[in-house]
């Protein structure tokens, strides 16, 4: 069925979470970084930059579960992948936080592969002081849109590759990988862990979660540009070029461009899989 473009503009409504040590920590460790910064609760920690996404990924399963009335059957839900993620963040995340995360659909349009849907998720406390606001770029492959293209607020252009990298950091995926980041970071989809539902959304097999993959990419850039402080990370743009199967030995390659640094994420066979945009809070 097509996915209609009617959809731009509805919310879904908000889903809160309760923040703490053990799941800042456990998401720390589900991509396997061990910062003391996000996980020495002697010190106190704060949240990865990137952990945000797992409290949204609520959001995105309570926008699902309307997914039939806006055309999409589950078979065709499977086969969404993250295509790409802004995310702007106003405010570190640390322990005993509450945190309401609301989803609008504010873009559809026709691709080649298939209907691409951007969801904007504001993720606050329950005083509506902004926690973070992120767009999640999803690829509907083989979907067809009905309508016209629909984009309801800006969209900002996703980084290109890195010509001339600084550093080239090699990353390692393990076998377990995907198993390990949905545990912990609590985000569940079949297709990064049941090898028959990866088939049959068209997939060669179990594929990482792209907010996996990016989350260790902005690991290496936080350690190696900004002193392991999550707290100098204030935005994050990515594209997700290609899937990643386990094991693999991926490589970051890093440059620098004025404030922000600039990675792309390469596979074993050299192919590019991740690009993204690291900056700093705006002043």
């Amino acid at each position: 069925m097509p996915l209609d473009s009617a959809i731009v503009g509805i919310d879904v409504d908000p889903v809160v979470h309760q923040v703490d040590d053990r799941w800042l920590m456990a998401y720390a460790a589900g991509i396997g970084d061990h910062n003391p910064r996000l996980v020495d609760t002697v010190t106190g920690i704060v949240g990865h930059p990137l952990f945000t996404v797992a409290p949204e990924w609520g959001a995105v399963l309570a926008a699902r579960e309307r997914f039939g009335e806006w055309g999409l059957t589950p078979e065709e839900t499977l086969r969404g992948v993250h295509a790409t993620h802004d995310l702007r963040i106003h405010r570190p995340v640390t322990p005993g936080m509450s945190l309401r995360s609301t989803l609008s659909v504010i873009a559809v349009e026709r691709r080649s592969p298939g209907s691409f849907m951007v969801c904007r998720i504001h993720t606050s406390l329950l005083d509506d002081q902004p926690v973070a606001t992120a767009d999640h770029g999803f690829l509907y492959l083989g979907v067809e849109t009905v309508g016209p293209d629909r984009v309801q607020a800006e969209l900002a252009d996703p980084p290109g590759p890195v010509t001339d990298p600084e550093a080239v950091i090699p990353l390692t995926v393990g076998p377990g990988a995907a198993h390990l980041y949905t545990e912990c970071a609590r985000i569940w989809n079949p297709i990064h862990t049941d090898p028959a539902v990866a088939s049959r959304a068209g997939l060669p097999g179990i594929i990482l979660h792209g907010s996996a993959t990016l989350a260790m990419a902005v690991s290496v850039v936080m350690s190696r540009n900004f002193a392991g402080d999550p707290t100098r990370i204030g935005r994050v743009r990515a594209r997700f070029d290609a899937i990643v199967l386990m094991p693999q030995q991926l490589s970051v390659r890093i440059s620098e461009d004025r404030t922000a640094v600039l990675t792309e994420v390469r596979a074993d066979d050299g192919s590019t899989v991740l690009t993204c945009r690291v900056d700093p809070p705006s002043s």
